[in-house]
């Protein structure tokens, strides 16, 4: 699939599922479109396209999911333990302390997140820079970024209750505040 089809299979897709959300107009994105699109660049999470000016209507940014562009998905610099090359661009928040969960747990915030923070739209945000505490390992964080500029990236809380995981508090600040045992939040960086 190239950008362009990816771009405009990615923003109808989203209107079809979130009419209310879409911020764009299709024709504007279509004749935006149909201009030279900028050059991206390749992340963890997906193809990164930013325009530097656009009108209203038009669409500021993009991040292409991988499979839309019939990719396998990159591994995750933050989750694989390899830094990050100097100057590269991170979206979403970045956390200290903790440590890489499993696959099979990463796997599993996926799942709960899409569904209970994305309307169970895997194509509505990427779930990235996921950290298990070291000291609590049933608490993890995360971050979620739009792959279409509708809304900030956010983070989120989760823990295990009753043997499943599940989403505590999600949000762009004070996350975790009365929710999340301080010691938890002052490990990834956090105090409320």
């Amino acid at each position: 699939m190239t950008i362009k089809s990816a771009i405009t299979n990615l923003t109808k897709n989203f209107e079809a599922k979130h009419p209310a959300l879409a911020n764009w107009n299709d024709q504007e994105v279509k004749h935006q479109l149909d201009q030279s699109i900028p050059v991206g660049t390749a992340l963890d999470i997906g193809w990164l396209i930013i325009w530097p000016t656009f009108t209203t209507g038009e669409l500021s940014r993009v991040l292409i999911p991988w499979h839309l562009l019939g990719q396998s998905t990159q591994p995750q610099p933050s989750s694989s333990g390899r830094q990050l090359p100097k100057g590269s661009i991170t979206l979403g928040y970045t956390f200290t302390g903790g440590s890489i969960p499993s696959d099979a747990v990463t796997t599993a915030l996926k799942h709960v997140i899409t569904v209970s923070e994305m309307q169970s739209d895997s194509d509505f945000a990427a779930v990235t820079n996921i950290r298990q505490s070291i000291h609590y390992p049933q608490w993890i964080i995360f971050s979620t970024v739009p792959y279409l500029p509708v809304t900030d990236s956010a983070y989120g809380f989760a823990t295990l209750i009753n043997g499943n995981w599940e989403v505590v508090d999600f949000g762009t600040a004070k996350v975790g505040c009365n929710r999340v045992p301080a010691s938890v939040e002052e490990e990834f960086g956090f105090s409320c």
